[in-house]
């Protein structure tokens, strides 16, 4: 089975696509941004995410990163639709001209599903309960069937990954962006949410960095840097290692 070329897309734990044209800004690391270069063409999020994003020295670094580089900026809303090396995304949040607040960052998050040789990845950055309540509407509204893998909503916590959307994209594997926090990440109660939905759950904190490649023939493989099987198997009931105490 060969790859998608150029690298196909990449689950990772900053939550970005590597090797893509669209990223999903939730923690990327500027050192990888500035190694894959090459890989970058533009990087894509929502308006109120600039200033958000410019009030931590990390984030500040990756924003002079990728100017340096000549990144472009592409502000998007839902409805706005791209494609690029045998790959498609479809913007299913923000709106237009909605959450445009500093303090509306979260619920500004860019959610899109991305689709590769008929699978398909679903992000949702930090969106709270009332809009994932839209997403799902829409998700079922356009018959987008069952999402392949399912990047956790806000690093699986107590308020994301709610019953609502996972209802509707009924996901066979998830991703729980995470590592060591004061914030309770992941939660017990999405994780138990996850669960319930049947999918199998990749938590970066006991398999390091997670990769899923995507075959030009539409097979999914995972590779991991750590712990090669899922933390928690939906086909075998049982967890293997611990998820940040979980």
């Amino acid at each position: 089975m060969t790859p998608l070329q150029p690298r196909p897309p990449d689950i990772a734990q900053a939550g970005a696509i590597s090797g893509a044209i669209l990223a999903a800004l939730v923690g990327a690391d500027p050192l990888d941004i500035r190694s894959r270069s090459h890989w970058v063409k533009f990087v894509d999020y929502s308006a109120s995410h600039s200033a958000h994003w410019k009030a931590t020295k990390n984030n500040r670094l990756l924003i002079q990163t990728l100017g340096a580089r000549h990144v472009k900026l592409l502000y998007v809303t839902g409805g706005n639709h791209f494609s690029w090396g045998g790959a498609s995304w479809a913007i299913l949040s923000p709106p237009a001209n909605r959450y445009t607040e500093d303090f509306q960052a979260a619920n500004s998050s860019v959610v899109y599903v991305l689709r590769v040789n008929g699978l398909e990845f679903l992000f949702t950055g930090d969106i709270g309960p009332p809009v994932t309540r839209e997403v799902a509407s829409r998700w079922k509204a356009k018959r987008l069937g069952r999402a392949t893998v399912f990047l956790a909503t806000h690093h699986g916590s107590a308020s994301g990954s709610t019953k609502d959307i996972l209802d509707a994209i009924d996901p066979k594997w998830a991703v729980l962006s995470t590592g060591p926090n004061t914030y309770k990440h992941p939660s017990p109660a999405a994780i138990a949410r996850l669960e319930a939905a049947g999918a199998s759950i990749w938590c970066t904190a006991v398999n390091g960095t997670v990769t899923a490649r995507v075959s030009a023939k539409g097979s999914l493989s995972w590779h991991t840097s750590r712990r090669p099987e899922p933390w928690w198997s939906a086909t075998q009931h049982r967890k293997t290692g611990v998820c940040v105490g979980r």
